[in-house]
């Protein structure tokens, strides 16, 4: 339902009415306008859609794909410009199988907080 919510917020509500609303977040933290205003103002709508896209990915198969070759992973994400880095650096010097796990997991950590204060 969240994610719907989302999705509709961003392509079918104008800003303002966005702005204007006061809204709980799922850790039943009170939100004020001026606070809504400065999560916009620091996630804007294509970083959130970009994180949820991030979120609708299963996390387990990407971890798995990164363990055993970590531009597998990030081609399941969507991420190819971390997944020419990794083929360019000849698998982050051998060390892919370790940092491309840690990497995207930290990558889902991120999306996970940017989706929750939206």
């Amino acid at each position: 339902m969240r994610e719907f919510r989302l999705l509709f917020n961003t392509y079918f509500r104008p800003s303002s009415v966005i702005l204007m609303e006061e809204r709980k977040t799922d850790d039943s933290l009170d939100l004020n306008s001026e606070d809504l205003i400065r999560i916009r103002e620091l996630y804007d709508e294509k970083e959130l859609l970009e994180a949820y896209s991030l979120m609708s990915k299963n996390k387990a198969i990407t971890m798995v794909l990164a363990f055993f070759f970590a531009p597998l992973g990030y081609a399941y994400i969507k991420r190819y410009e971390f997944m020419l880095l990794s083929i360019l650096t000849l698998n982050f010097f051998f060390l892919g199988f370790i940092i491309g796990p840690l990497h995207i997991y930290q990558l889902y950590t991120q999306a996970e907080e940017k989706l929750r204060l939206a």
